[in-house]
């Protein structure tokens, strides 16, 4: 007699792909007592037309009857695990496969419920047991390299599902699975050649999401529009894929392109609060900070309970210096999310540029409550308690910073602004202090610019403008817009008698110095809520 399995819930966007696994036909030769074997082939029947409580219910009566069976636990096992019952599912079929080590089918189903209750190490245990002992076997070979995607083992995951492309192909999750992978292991061509195949059912819009949703995850943003377009033309109107494409063109950084395709969705009804987030970003990367301000105001209101929105319009204001509509909106961010740390975090970053350093240490040390690990939370915290006059308490926030985080330079950068504010006070132990603290600074983080800024004006000031020249050079290749660095360069050309240089580098500082200022004219300064 033999089992039909009929479909299961998958889990999650590719769990779908185990569905056929527990759909295959379990052959059983049962050879237990009579009664146990007339309620195991009743439950057989039963299950093959699709009654499962039934059947589940004469296979338990079979299993007490003849509990070392592992043919009747196991057909009973997968009838729970096509009722969705997982957990039930697995610890009889493991008997199973325990009582019956050969029976190679068994572990397959029961890889397959491992998988899908999140234990793929468990999962990949069985499966090359499986794979020893039949390394043919196609539908293992497929199983164990979608585990291999969940335990970020992507060249192995890679390899396993491209040598069986007829059982990837049958499944937009499978297929996306392999190009997340390709993605991972560097193989590019490959990933966009795999997601092509998708392209081949463009009127199937959510194949099309799934697919462009693994590209943009590599950063692959030319591909997602290359999959979401046709989708777009063959399912006009349908909900997300323009969303979807406005996102594409957004990281890909066609700014004016995506705020075409949000400001078209708003007239087609389908606004909501993450395209007004999205078009709020648009504005702003173009440097349309009303525009951004109004658009994320927007976003708020159409979706009250999104903390993203809070964040990113307090963010936004604090940047346009607008700083006490930027605590109004993080005001309300805390009390409407109080356990989210990056709230308390953005009040008291706010709350240190008004310089209302109390407010900020309570905001920062709670922050640290809620996230432990925020590595931006304790920096604020030790910046703010130097602000608030307390630079003793300061300097050990920024040492358990430099301890907590050793890769995280910006606890060193600061702790060496604290001693060069000491230098300055007439502490002359704190200036060759700070030269080292900026040079571990630079070489934990090469790319910190403001690093070798401030070592080239020790430098300058210490009277090596060619050291200083280079220090400062090494700045401006990582910050080339940043004005305060070319005027630097013009200070060290000229020490050094550079002096067409050095009216270059003025030339460059004048010009960047009046876009920063037209920037922050452009801001809406002291604009409160609305």
């Amino acid at each position: 007699m033999k089992i039909r399995c009929q479909p299961m819930p998958g889990r999650g966007a590719i769990g779908v792909a185990a569905i056929w696994l527990l759909g295959m036909m379990l052959a059983v030769n049962l050879t237990a007592q009579d009664t146990a074997r007339q309620h195991a082939e009743r439950g057989i029947d039963l299950a093959q037309s699709g009654n499962l409580p039934a059947a589940e219910t004469e296979l338990r009566r079979a299993v007490q009857l003849d509990p070392h069976n592992a043919e009747v636990l196991g057909n009973l096992g997968t009838v729970l695990a096509m009722e969705g019952k997982l957990e039930e599912s697995t610890p009889i079929l493991k008997e199973a496969a325990r009582l019956n080590p050969q029976a190679l089918v068994l572990r397959q189903y029961l890889a397959a419920n491992l998988w899908q209750l999140h234990k793929p190490a468990e999962a990949r245990t069985q499966l090359q047991i499986i794979l020893k002992a039949q390394p043919q076997n196609t539908q293992a070979v497929f199983l164990l390299g979608m585990v291999s995607v969940d335990l970020k083992d992507y060249a192995t995951s890679a390899r396993l599902l491209a040598s069986v492309p007829d059982l990837v192909r049958q499944h937009p999750q499978s297929v996306a699975a392999l190009a997340l992978s390709q993605y991972r292991a560097g193989e590019k061509a490959k990933a966009r050649k795999t997601l092509g195949t998708l392209l081949e059912h463009a009127d199937d819009a959510r194949s099309a999401m799934l697919g462009a949703r693994m590209a943009s995850e590599a950063g692959d943003y030319e591909e997602a529009l290359r999959l979401l377009e046709p989708a777009e033309a063959a399912n006009p109107g349908i909900p997300g894929l323009a969303y979807n494409i406005a996102l594409a063109e957004y990281h890909g950084g066609r700014y004016a392109d995506c705020e075409t395709k949000l400001l078209a969705l708003a007239n087609t009804r389908q606004d909501s609060s993450e395209a007004e987030n999205l078009l709020g970003w648009c504005y702003e990367k173009q440097g349309k900070h009303a525009a951004a301000i109004s658009a994320l105001r927007q976003a708020m209101a159409l979706g009250p309970n999104q903390e993203s929105n809070y964040f990113d319009l307090g963010g936004i204001l604090r940047e346009a210096r607008s700083l006490p509509a930027a605590l109004s909106i993080a005001t309300q961010g805390v009390e409407r999310f109080p356990k989210s740390g990056r709230m308390w975090s953005l009040k008291g970053s706010v709350e240190s540029g008004m310089s209302h350093y109390p407010d900020a240490i309570r905001s920062y040390s709670r922050a640290r409550e809620l996230e432990p690990s925020d590595a931006g939370a304790l920096l604020g915290l030790g910046k703010g308690m130097e602000g608030h006059g307390s630079s003793a308490e300061a300097e050990k926030t920024f040492e358990e910073g430099a301890r907590k985080f050793p890769r995280d330079a910006r606890f060193d950068l600061e702790y060496a602004f604290l001693l060069l504010r000491r230098a300055d006070a007439g502490d002359k132990t704190a200036r060759p202090r700070a030269v080292e603290v900026l040079r571990k600074a630079a070489g934990i983080d090469p790319s910190s610019a403001e690093a070798h800024y401030q070592l080239g004006n020790l430098a300058l000031d210490g009277g090596r403008p060619k050291e200083a020249f280079d220090e400062f050079e090494k700045a401006s290749k990582l910050e080339p817009d940043a004005s305060k660095i070319h005027f630097a360069l013009a200070r060290a050309c000229r020490r050094l008698g550079q002096k067409d240089a050095a009216a270059r580098e003025m030339a460059i500082f004048q010009k960047l110095k009046q876009q920063e200022l037209s920037i922050v004219e452009a801001a809406p300064a002291g604009m409160g809520p609305q």
